[in-house]
């Protein structure tokens, strides 16, 4: 049974929640009627990776992997899984590294670079 006043049946639907259009409806354009455009195509342009050919490292004798992960610029994880794909034994980040291997380890890092030696 339902049961209301002569006020609320005065009032309009959009009272009760009925929701009327509010908004005209977005018109597309026709823009699939038009040709395609008569241009070459052209890649977009690709970041060039970041090397530095000019770059030297210093590589002295005794050197620890923390001082190679500082002078190129890498980190530790990633030296240590240069030199472990190599076939070094690295105990510790602390030990001294032979010159070879040091050498080896910025080779691979960058063989562009540039290896100043001090010996």
């Amino acid at each position: 049974c339902f049961h209301a006043s002569s006020q609320v049946w005065a009032r309009s639907d959009a009272a009760y929640g009925l929701k009327t259009q509010k908004k005209e409806k977005y018109v597309r354009r026709d823009s699939r009627n038009q040709p395609p455009v008569e241009a070459p195509y052209v890649p977009r342009n690709v970041a060039a990776t970041k090397s530095n050919p000019d770059k030297t490292i210093e590589i002295f004798e005794g050197m620890t992997l923390v001082e190679l992960a500082k002078r190129t610029g890498k980190s530790l994880s990633s030296l240590q899984d240069i030199l472990t794909n190599v076939g070094e034994k690295i105990e510790s980040e602390f030990d001294p590294l032979s010159m070879d291997i040091a050498e080896l380890a910025a080779m691979v890092y960058s063989s562009q670079s540039q290896m100043m030696l001090n010996q």
